[in-house]
């Protein structure tokens, strides 16, 4: 079988999520803060509409982004929410 890749460009860092049919892993640089999707040093508010309307896609389907995947299973779902969940309110030192 043939492994799928997606491949996104995010605050110039090239990042990937590969998958196949025994594994699915992440390829760049990690997040500074997980769930700060836009960069700005902060999980807050406008984030979260942004990873919902990723909610329940997954890797090869119509709307998948990998940068919503953060536990990169291949899937945006409630691993990924919890983990959003975890961070939200926070923000990165320096920002």
């Amino acid at each position: 079988m043939g492994a799928i890749a997606m491949f996104y460009v995010k605050a110039g860092v090239l990042g990937a999520i590969v998958s196949n049919s025994l594994a699915s892993f992440y390829i760049g640089s990690p997040q500074a803060l997980s769930g700060d999707f836009d960069g700005n040093g902060s999980v807050e508010f406008d984030v979260f509409f942004q990873f919902s309307d990723h909610f329940g896609t997954r890797i090869g389907g119509s709307g998948y982004d990998g940068q919503f995947d953060l536990d990169a299973d291949g899937e945006v779902g409630f691993g990924d929410f919890f983990l959003f969940a975890d961070n939200f309110g926070k923000t990165s030192a320096g920002k």
